[in-house]
């Protein structure tokens, strides 16, 4: 019978089931019992990615509790799945042990987060463990500053609003492959030493794109050869990408966004452990999420610093990107941020 107190007027059940092992991606995840259960105890073989869910009955409620191993992504609004079967929900990974509870929308067709308020296609900033908005040249501290003979200046006043009063622009000089690197040393951090689910976040400001070359998040580059180790994002012209590499050997994803000058973006980074992956997501300036990506392959055990290297990779004193915000932290939670 319907509970008079169930607000969205459904049958209420406690059925909690434990399905088989994942142990492929699924765009329709709807395993045996599923359809009378309202709550799953779900595992996986490794690091498996959720871009879809049956049973699709307009306000149910579904708990989702991780009892295996390995991190369990959720990505939201993605092709791989039918639209009636996406999740809305951001790019959020499942930690052992951890639970998630999504109620479906059926207005919208979508599963939703239930008992959170934050917008789903929009992600709500951290309190990062540090992090610096680059008021001024001697104010980047905690971070430091090289240049391979690009220069750094304060923001010009044309790309200053409300959201964005302050700021470190990244300039080439006349010759090919010059720039600078704003971040940490390159030895701070190490995933699997840590502890895993470390988060680093940019907000920038892309000037031009013709001949442009950034690298940002967790890596070992400062200068214009590219980082031997590191999970970090790739911008090269308009077409940003995520990457891992171990010893100079390097994997990547297919494109997380399309990028265009004149525009203020944020980019994050989840490195979730040392063996496990990376997940690459990018945002606009209002917070509306542009894409995201995984990547399980060649991931360093090296330590490695969080920064970001930009330089223009033809001969010309160039604006490449102004940094207006830079932070990292760690995350006992899932939130892919």
């Amino acid at each position: 019978m319907p509970d008079a107190g169930n607000p969205v007027g459904q049958d209420v059940t406690f059925g909690v089931i434990t399905p088989a092992q994942i142990t492929a991606d699924q765009s329709a995840y709807a395993p045996a019992g599923s359809g009378s259960a309202s709550v799953m105890r779900i595992s996986s073989d490794q690091r498996r990615t959720l871009t879809g869910m049956g049973n699709t009955v307009n306000g149910r409620i579904m708990t989702l509790i991780n009892v295996g191993s390995f991190p369990i992504v959720f990505l939201s609004n993605n092709a791989s799945a039918s639209s009636a079967n996406r999740f809305d929900i951001g790019a959020r990974a499942l930690l052992p042990d951890e639970s998630i509870t999504l109620i479906y929308d059926g207005t919208d067709t979508k599963w939703r987060l239930f008992g959170n308020n934050a917008p789903a296609s929009k992600s709500p900033r951290h309190s990062p463990n540090f992090y610096s908005e680059f008021p001024s040249l001697t104010g980047l501290a905690p971070f430091i500053s090289s240049t391979f003979s690009g220069t750094l200046s304060v923001i010009a006043s044309a790309q200053t609003s409300a959201s964005h009063q302050g700021g470190v622009k990244i300039t080439s000089a006349s010759s090919a492959n010059t720039g600078a690197f704003i971040g940490t040393s390159a030895g701070m951090y190490n995933s699997s030493t840590l502890g895993g689910n470390l988060f680093c976040e940019m907000i920038f400001y892309l000037h031009n794109t013709t001949s442009v070359k950034v690298w940002f998040g967790f890596h070992d580059g400062t200068t214009a050869t590219e980082p031997a180790n590191g999970s970090y994002f790739e911008l090269a012209g308009t077409t940003l990408i995520g990457k891992n590499a171990s010893s100079s050997t390097r994997s990547s994803t297919s494109t997380v966004a399309t990028l265009a000058a004149s525009n203020w973006y944020r980019l994050v980074v989840n490195w979730v452990d040392g063996t496990t992956g990376a997940t690459f997501t990018c945002y606009n300036d209002s917070g509306a999420q542009l894409g995201t990506q995984s990547l399980s392959s060649n991931l360093t055990a090296s330590n490695v610093g969080v920064g970001c290297v930009a330089f223009w990779t033809a001969a010309a004193a160039t604006d490449t990107i102004t940094i207006d915000w830079m932070s990292w932290w760690q995350e006992a939670g899932a939130f892919l941020r």
